[in-house]
């Protein structure tokens, strides 16, 4: 989850701007702040960021310019909060790629539910500064050492178990299927059932949860695995 600060794109109303700026850049955020959908898609061109705030106010009218946000918004998959109604999350579902996520936040803003409903969000799978790091909630997996940390501690990672690690965080929230993952994890010239991927991701989980800590390897039925929050 974002629980340390996060790069955030904020888009709202000019009147609406400097408040929650102050609110985002206090609890350690970086908020890139639009007052339009044409700014945003300029922003959206240039940085990456860890979540959208979008004011749905802003959607009213703006047509076509939306529906272009919506598609660089997906194009990064990153989670999206949107300031308003739940007619405008259905509005967004629709165009969001599997594995986003997207909550609804009633307005007038309050400045705790905001902050809390930030840190809910999961953490992306990007790179941390070109570091080699990828992130997700409290796990890192650092690819040049070949070593993952949760919450700070060392973890100890067969070889086959990084490789399946590394595949879900490149992509939080996305579902692999077992053949995708054999296909990826394991050398091309070995034949493997895929059930054989549910013993290893057992194993897997088993290691990164062993001191207690929520589950985050997501089994979804009939389709495969997910890197995700567990309902």
């Amino acid at each position: 989850m974002l629980q340390s600060a996060g790069k955030l794109l904020v888009i709202v109303h000019r009147e609406l701007s400097f408040l929650l700026r102050h609110i985002l850049e206090a609890d350690g955020h970086m908020a890139a702040v639009s007052t339009s959908i044409e700014d945003a898609l300029d922003s959206v061109r240039l940085d990456s960021f860890d979540l959208t705030i979008l004011d749905e106010t802003l959607l009213a009218g703006a047509g076509k310019r939306a529906s272009c946000y919506c598609d660089l918004v997906r194009q990064w998959t990153v989670p999206l909060l949107i300031l308003g109604a739940d007619r405008y999350g259905a509005f967004h579902a629709a165009h969001m790629s599997p594995g986003q996520t997207i909550d609804v936040m009633p307005k007038p803003i309050a400045p705790d539910e905001l902050l809390r409903r930030i840190r809910g969000f999961p953490r992306t799978g990007r790179d941390e500064a070109g570091s080699g790091t990828l992130v997700f909630a409290d796990v890192e997996l650092n690819t040049r050492t070949q070593r993952i940390y949760r919450n700070g501690r060392c973890i100890g990672l067969t070889p086959l178990e990084f490789r399946l690690l590394h595949l879900l965080m490149k992509s939080p929230g996305e579902v692999f299927s077992r053949e995708a993952i054999l296909k990826a994890a394991w050398p091309r010239d070995v034949f493997v059932e895929p059930r054989t991927v549910d013993v290893h991701m057992g194993k897997l989980r088993k290691s990164l949860n062993q001191h207690g800590e929520p589950n985050l390897i997501r089994t979804v039925h009939s389709r495969g695995y997910s890197l995700d929050f567990e309902d």
